[in-house]
Order: structure tokens, then C-alpha cells, then sequence
């Protein structure tokens, strides 16, 4: 029962960051805060840290036994996985690239 406590508990912190996360990119995207992009990866890096926690505990305590059934959210849970780390490594970079537009637009570049 701790075990599933913890992976119940991971599920809903990974789902709360996502949620800031989001909020955070709709924000950034209405122009409303200025761009956090390092901090927006950071918590979808950690969604994905805890998504991967809750989804391992979940499935060592289950796996083996044969009355268990892995419906759809189970899937959905490990579908979500790679997609919140692509979404911290994809505003990772786009931080990268404002940062870097913006450090040298002050110069004057002739293509």
C-alpha cells in the first residue's frame, strides 16, 4: 500500500507540474511574462521525473500479478512520458535561441 501511496502521489505532483508548465508556456505565448523557457523545461523535465517514478513503482508492485489490468490511463501515463521530456528539451532550446538572438542583435551583422 506505500508503494502505491507513493506512485498515487508522484501522479498528481507530475500532473500539477504539468500544469504550471502549461500555464507558464500560455503566458510566455500571450505575451504576458517574460520568457522563462529554463524554468518551463525544468518543470516538464520534472513532470517526467516523476511520471517515471510513479509508472516504474506502479508496475514493479503489480506486474506479476495475474489478477492485474493495465487499462488505458496506464498507457496514457507512459505515452506522456516522452512527450514531457520532449517538451523540456524543446523549451530548452527555444530558450537557447531567444537568448541568443538576443544577445547579438545589438551588432551589426550584413548578410
Amino acid at each position: 500500500p506505500a508503494t502505491l501511496a507513493v506512485a498515487g502521489a508522484c501522479m498528481v505532483l507530475a500532473a500539477c507540474s504539468a500544469v504550471v508548465g502549461l500555464v507558464m508556456g500560455l503566458r510566455i505565448l500571450c505575451h504576458e511574462g517574460d520568457s522563462r523557457g529554463q524554468t518551463m523545461s525544468g518543470t516538464f523535465f520534472l513532470c517526467g521525473l516523476l511520471l517515471l517514478i510513479a509508472l516504474t513503482g506502479y508496475t514493479v508492485k503489480n506486474a506479476w500479478k495475474n489478477d492485474v489490468f493495465f487499462s488505458w490511463s496506464y498507457f496514457s501515463g507512459w505515452l506522456a512520458l516522452p512527450f514531457s521530456i520532449l517538451a523540456g528539451f524543446c523549451f530548452l532550446l527555444a530558450d537557447m535561441i531567444v537568448q541568443s538572438t538576443d544577445a547579438i542583435s545589438g551588432f551589426p551583422v550584413c548578410l
